[in-house]
């Protein structure tokens, strides 16, 4: 558990501080594209394989197998209807935020792939304003998972849910009639 930590940080120190290269500054652009590393391919290539493409194989392949577990051992030890229907909330959580991860994850590591080792400005633009911006969604959308999971929740707040719909609705309501009087008159 120690050593993926301790892995990111010598590997960036060295990818970043240490290593050898002249660093260019384009300070019209929004982003910093990426470090002057990029220029040489092994290290990018290390980083693509093993910072990129290995936890997108790994997580679903790890909450895929977590939850074969979970089902194994339902139907091994015949658990109770409330045990298994925790483990089934957290088991919707975990294939909810796998999915997540892989849906907004997933443009941003087939576009670095494909530039790192066939297209050098393959959806470079879009990358710039979309692609580079979609993984920190992912951060923002948890509460909404951890939200859906939980049906008491959905049941206490739905009628606060529902009165703000009707308030907005109302007030929209009386602009569009604010607006018609105006223009009849």
């Amino acid at each position: 558990m120690i050593f993926i930590p301790l892995y990111a940080v010598f590997f960036y120190i060295g990818a970043i501080a240490i290593y050898p290269c002249e660093s260019t500054y384009d300070y019209s652009v929004r982003f910093c594209l990426w470090p002057c590393y990029y220029s040489d391919k092994i290290l990018p290539a290390i980083e693509a394989i093993v910072n990129v493409g290995l936890p997108f194989v790994i997580i679903p392949i790890a909450s895929i197998s977590l939850f074969i577990r979970v089902l194994w051992q339902k139907h091994s030890m015949q658990l109770q209807a409330y045990k298994w229907k925790r483990d089934r909330k957290m088991t919707l959580q975990l294939l909810s935020i796998t999915l997540l991860y892989l849906i907004l994850w997933m443009p941003l590591n087939m576009t670095f792939l494909i530039n790192l080792f066939w297209l050098p400005n393959f959806l470079i633009e879009e990358q710039v304003n979309y692609i580079y911006l979609m993984p920190f969604i992912v951060q923002l959308l948890y509460p909404f998972i951890a939200f859906l999971s939980y049906p008491e929740l959905w049941r206490k707040n739905r009628r606060i849910l529902l009165n703000t719909v009707t308030a907005a609705h109302t007030v929209q309501n009386n602009l569009i009639m604010l607006t018609r009087i105006r223009n009849n008159n």
